[in-house]
């Protein structure tokens, strides 16, 4: 594969999950650019998320290399509308002459504006009040049929319509229901398109009718791109597909890494049938052999699991599986001690931490606070990739938030007396008492006392030097009225950077400015937006996310930690590690519903009939296809053993069950047999 040995320029590299496909491309992408001498800058590689992205990132140590271009095809999107953006502005009629280059919105940005907008509709036409789920969660459901629109290439009119047909019964109230939806997503398509500013799903969709089309941009494509590398081909879009369509005739030679046995990520837009019917490029095919390393017991249990969840055969194991379930807890709070207890076990036996995956299928705050404590006893670290805490609740950031409300001033402040309590505590280095005394005085009225006048309440001098240094450098700031963003790096260098651990934050510090400056950019385009610096800090304590410890920081932690993850979070990244504890398996949520209230990816595919009804027995047939492709996946990726637990009543005490604990339950012997994986093998239970 490392040589090229192939009569055709279109190469497709077939294997099962866990084969080995993304190792094999980099390896490929090396031998490229150090081997066969083809500049960097003319091999196009795309993956499908950024977790993958890490992977790709951490591989790259060239010394011959020139630019890289490693994209998500959304970030690839975003960098060619950068460059061309002067072609855009020429084919599109929707956007204002004029514009020097297009202006972003984060996805956090966008569902804020998409809120904003919810609100109005509300609030001034009654849109949308039978709705019961709050403005936030309702935005991200809009904002995600716009992108899953423009990845499927359907036209953004048709969204509406094709929700009506997949989630609703055809009554009064429905076809209401979604007039509204199609009236509110085309105000906030027009408006963005007309000031310039792009989401992803906009980008994409910009790409494609104004960009792609145009000879003199595709002449330069051509000419830039000469090699592609396609890792996780399986889960192109159909837009990607056809930007490959345009590409792979002209290119020198082009990878492409497929799981032979399906796409499962619908979200990501992946259509199979669509690139059967559109994805008609002469191509050779190489088949990777299944030489992975795994327990074959757990790829014959995924077989079972299928034939019980698919086509109800129900059969017993006649052999040895390396899975222990465990379905005695009631509690789930039972459940929680049996697994850290397990993991206790584990650890005693010689399981290195970083060889252990907790798959939880949601977010579980007492497993959680439990996987905290017991690391605190062995001194060990957990990396939780859904922790993503609103930024405002980072420390270091919070005390940013509060200085700006000190120098800014905002009416909407939403910043309580145990807030300032806490921010008083770590910059004047006061005890519990004493920071409420002086945030109780700040708050009467809002602003800092004279230095003198603080120095007769309070007498210890370290804590005067350290107020008295303050309040001068809040008077010196609200002098020079810096940009926000300017603002909070200002403070991070000169007020917070002496305080301990202060680089430890610094990722959420860079989100933090970052956020900011994509906030007041959109406001500046968006002139007549009433009471921007409200609205920023409604923006700021509200919708945002840090997403920098779940993303940026995995990388480095991966190797030394023990891991909790969702399934499919679990499945779409690289990682393998040879202990899984499955969690919570009676849950519903192991089996993800493709339509909710307000979208359906289903629906919005391209290769969907929008006239056939979206019943609930195709929902139920499609969740199924998606659990066994998770259930193959998971247990392919596992080289020791797996423990299984539930409990009968969930977190919020309802009794729960599905149809994977049902059929985990017949193959399996309760409570299983227990397998010594410091020894290395499996041990004969003569089962």
């Amino acid at each position: 594969m490392l040589f090229n040995q192939f009569d055709k320029n279109c190469v497709m590299i077939e294997g099962k999950r866990a084969t080995g496909k993304t190792t094999l491309a980099i390896e490929k992408y090396h031998h490229m650019v150090g081997v066969e001498k083809i500049p960097s800058e003319e091999i196009l590689v795309l993956y499908m998320n950024r977790d993958q992205g890490l992977t790709w990132r951490a591989s790259m140590v060239l010394s011959q290399a020139g630019a890289l271009r490693h994209h998500t095809y959304s970030s690839f999107i975003q960098k060619e509308l950068n460059l061309y953006w002067p072609l855009i502005l020429k084919n599109c009629p929707f956007i204002k002459k004029g514009l020097l280059r297009p202006t972003y919105a984060s996805a956090d940005m966008a569902h804020f504006m998409m809120k904003l907008l919810v609100e109005h509709f509300r609030g001034k036409k009654g849109y949308l009040l039978d709705i019961n789920a709050p403005a936030h969660q309702i935005c991200r459901l809009l904002t995600s049929n716009i992108r899953q629109a423009a990845l499927s290439r359907i036209p953004f009119e048709e969204i509406g319509k094709r929700l009506s047909l997949g989630l609703g019964t055809g009554d009064l109230f429905e076809k209401q229901l979604f007039g509204e939806i199609e009236e509110i997503l085309q105000h906030y398509i027009d408006s963005f398109l007309e000031k310039g500013v792009l989401d992803e799903g906009l980008s994409i969709s910009i790409y494609h009718q104004y960009l792609l089309e145009e000879d003199t941009y595709q002449n330069s494509l051509k000419r830039r791109i000469k090699y592609l590398l396609i890792d996780n081909a399986e889960e192109a879009c159909p837009a990607e597909i056809d930007l490959l369509k345009l590409l792979i005739p002209h290119a020198e030679m082009s990878y492409l890494f497929y799981n032979s046995e399906g796409g499962s990520a619908v979200q990501y837009g992946a259509d199979l049938l669509y690139q059967v019917k559109h994805f008609d490029i002469e191509r050779e095919h190489v088949k990777l052999e299944d030489y992975f390393d795994h327990e074959e017991s757990l790829v014959k249990l995924a077989g079972l699991l299928e034939n019980a969840i698919l086509y109800e055969t129900k059969e017993n194991s006649n052999f040895f599986i390396s899975a222990d379930l465990d379905d005695s807890a009631q509690l789930h709070m039972e459940m929680v001690e049996k697994i850290i207890d397990k993991i206790e076990v584990l650890l005693e036996q010689g399981i290195e931490p970083h060889e252990i995956c907790i798959l939880s299928p949601e977010n579980d705050l007492l497993l959680r606070h439990e996987l905290k404590k017991l690391a605190a006893r062995k001194n060990l670290q957990v990396l939780d990739t859904e922790e993503r805490e609103k930024l405002v609740e980072n420390p270091f950031v919070h005390v940013l938030i509060l200085l700006a409300d000190i120098c800014y001033r905002p009416d909407n402040s939403q910043l309580t007396e145990d807030d300032y309590r806490i921010f008083f505590m770590n910059i004047l280095g006061t005890n519990p008492v004493k920071g409420a005394s002086i945030a109780r005085d700040f708050l009467k009225k809002r602003t800092l006392a004279d230095p003198i006048h603080f120095s007769r309440l309070h007498e210890e001098p370290q804590i005067q030097q350290r107020y008295q240094a303050l309040y001068h450098w809040v008077m010196q700031v609200v002098d020079q009225k810096p940009t926000m963003d300017e603002f909070f790096r200002k403070a991070y260098l000169e007020v917070l950077f002496k305080l301990p651990h202060a680089k430890d934050h610094m990722n959420s510090v860079i989100l933090l400015t970052d956020r900011t400056e994509n906030f007041f950019d959109i406001v500046k385009v968006f002139e007549h937006m009433k009471n921007p610096l409200e609205k920023f800090f409604d923006f700021i304590q509200g919708d945002l996310l840090d997403s920098s410890a779940a993303m940026d920081e995995i990388d480095g932690m991966d190797a030394s930690c023990i891991l909790l993850t969702t399934p499919f979070r679990y499945l779409m990244s690289n990682r393998r590690r040879k202990v899984q504890l499955w969690t919570d398996i009676r849950s519903r949520k192991w089996i993800n519903r493709i339509r909710k209230e307000l979208t359906n990816p289903q629906v919005l595919k391209n290769t969907w009939d929008m006239f056939t009804p979206y019943t609930e027995t195709i929902e139920e047939e499609l969740g199924k296809q998606q659990l066994i492709a998770l259930l193959h996946g998971l247990l392919k990726k596992c080289s020791g053993q797996v423990y299984i637990y539930s409990s009968s009543y969930s977190q919020q005490g309802y009794e729960q069950q599905n149809i994977l604990a049902e059929a985990l339950g017949e193959i399996l012997p309760k409570g299983g047999a227990l397998h010594d994986l410091s020894r290395g093998s499996n041990i004969d239970y003569g089962l």
